[in-house]
Formats: structure tokens, C-alpha cells, sequence
């Protein structure tokens, strides 16, 4: 492995990144109801928008060649779950259904490109192939123990406090998790100049 730093870095990311997720893959729901005041109309509306916000996703993958060609592997992956945070913050904050749904499409485009630079930059820490498995293992693992987390405490203060600050503390967790791209690779790799020992699809799943 090419240093424990960058690898600790993006298992960091990833958990606090699980941590975040529930506050769009849950609460999203959850808050339609409560600004159009329907559950029935609620699901009406957001399951085609669930459906256009992973064809955003698969959009925002697409834009990362371009993205990462200006600032660098690191640089988007901090800007796109930098963005992701702001977006989930509008699901939390808007007060119209028309709002909630633009802010959720908008989420899962910034999503779906931080997942394929995150899948680069972890495969670009691993110099043997023997420890890649394991690498990416443990990664999953990270992601799965913060989701879990993240869901029952998220829910845990929508009942307790109110959906805002649930939705607020899960953007605020993955706010947090986006600076720490800046310390995932080495400057060069950073660029994009460093030769990856992996064959490298913005396609590869996590």
C-alpha cells in the first residue's frame, strides 16, 4: 500500500459519508409529506423522481473525466461531496415539493460523481493486488457501520427534535467527510499524473 494516510482518509470518508446518506435516502420522504402535507401524493411524486434521480447519478459519473481534468481526482471528489452536502441541505431547508425534488435530483447527480472518484481514489491507494480485496472490503464495511448508524440516529432525533435537524446533522456529517480528499492521495495522483495500478472505469461501483 502506498501509505496508511490516504487510506485512512477514505475509509474516514466513507463512514462519515454512510452516516450522511440516510438524511436523503430516508428523510426525503419523509419531509414531502410534511411540506405537502399527503403521504399518498408524497409516493406519487417520488418515485419517478427517485427514477430521474438515478439517471442524474449516472450523469453525474459521466461529468467526472471533465471535472477531474481541471482540479484533479482529490479536487472533485471534495468538490462534488462538498455539493452533495449543500444539496441535502436544500431538502432540509426549502419549504415547496417542487424544491425538495430538484434538491433531491441534485444530491444524487453530486453522488453519483463522488462515488466514481472515490472508487478511483481507493483503488489508486493499493499498490499490490493482494491487498485490494481487502482494501475495498473494509471501505464497504466502513460505509455499511455508518449507514446503520447514521439511519437510527437521524431517525432517532426526527422524533425526538424535528426532520430539519435531522437533515441537517446527516448534510453536516458529509460536509464534514469532503475536505479529506485533499489528504487522500498525493499531490501527483492528486493530478492525475500518477500511473494507477487498476484499470479504472468511473463506472466501478464501490
Amino acid at each position: 500500500m502506498t501509505s496508511t494516510r490516504p487510506l485512512l482518509a477514505l475509509v474516514t470518508i466513507e463512514a462519515l459519508w454512510g452516516f450522511g446518506m440516510p438524511a436523503f435516502e430516508l428523510l426525503t420522504p419523509a419531509k414531502l409529506d410534511q411540506v405537502l402535507g399527503s403521504t399518498t401524493r408524497a409516493a406519487q411524486v417520488l418515485g419517478p423522481t427517485q427514477t430521474i434521480g438515478w439517471l442524474a447519478s449516472a450523469a453525474g459519473a459521466a461529468l467526472v473525466p471533465l471535472i477531474c481534468a481541471r482540479i484533479g481526482l482529490a479536487g472533485a471528489g471534495a468538490a462534488m461531496l462538498g455539493c452533495q452536502a449543500v444539496f441535502i441541505l436544500g431538502i432540509g431547508l426549502v419549504a415547496g415539493g417542487t424544491g425538495v425534488l430538484v434538491a433531491f435530483v441534485l444530491t444524487m447527480t453530486a453522488h453519483g460523481g463522488a462515488n466514481s472518484v472515490h472508487s478511483g481514489l481507493l483503488h489508486r491507494a493499493v499498490d499490490g493486488p493482494g491487498m485490494r480485496v481487502s482494501v475495498v472490503s473494509v471501505n464497504s464495511l466502513c460505509g455499511l457501520t455508518g449507514g446503520t448508524l447514521g439511519g437510527l440516529a437521524l431517525a432517532a432525533l426526527a422524533d425526538v427534535h424535528s426532520l430539519l435537524i435531522a437533515i441537517l446533522v446527516g448534510a453536516a456529517a458529509i460536509g464534514a467527510a469532503a475536505p479529506l480528499y485533499l489528504i487522500s492521495t498525493s499531490p501527483d495522483s492528486a493530478h492525475g499524473r500518477r500511473t494507477p495500478t487498476h484499470s479504472y472505469s468511473a463506472t466501478d461501483d464501490r
